[in-house]
């Protein structure tokens, strides 16, 4: 069975949530996703001694945040990938013997039913041979820029 995990983009606070990141949790109710994120704060109990209260935690919602998918796959070193992963790799050509480079953006295909990369070598995710998450598209977003003249090959 494949392991449902997440992976969270915080757009606003630009900062990624994962299992090694403080205490924060999913909330899914319906159609909807939410991001709430543990976060303490000071409860001021007399008017004029500021330095009388406490600290009270809550789950604050990230209104901005991006839910990245963990596809149930991981690269040559180990490292688990997800959507929006910026891999490299190679696959079989089916236009000629050999094999085609892959530097490409990991999604998810409503059309597909996969998980699947987008831009240089495409197709399937489960078919990159030799595959490495180099970045992602949030934290790295200049690891998909193609400068005239250039290419990732």
């Amino acid at each position: 069975m494949r392991e449902i995990k997440y992976q969270v983009w915080d757009r606003a606070g630009n900062q990624m949530w994962d299992e090694s990141v403080g205490d924060w949790k999913v909330e899914i109710n319906g159609s909807e996703i939410k991001l709430l994120v543990l976060t303490e704060k000071w409860i001021q109990t007399d008017i004029d001694d500021s330095n009388s209260g406490y600290q009270q935690l809550y789950w604050q919602e990230i209104k901005d945040a991006v839910f990245r998918q963990y596809t149930g796959l991981k690269d040559k070193n180990g490292k688990e990938i997800y959507e929006g992963d910026i891999v490299t790799g190679k696959r079989d050509s089916h236009w000629h013997d050999g094999y085609e480079k892959v530097y490409a953006k990991v999604y998810f295909s409503d059309s597909n039913l996969g998980f699947m990369v987008d831009g240089m070598g495409g197709g399937y995710l489960h078919d990159i041979e030799d595959i490495e998450v180099i970045g992602n598209v949030f934290e790295h977003p200049e690891l998909l820029e193609v400068k005239e003249g250039e290419s990732h090959a």
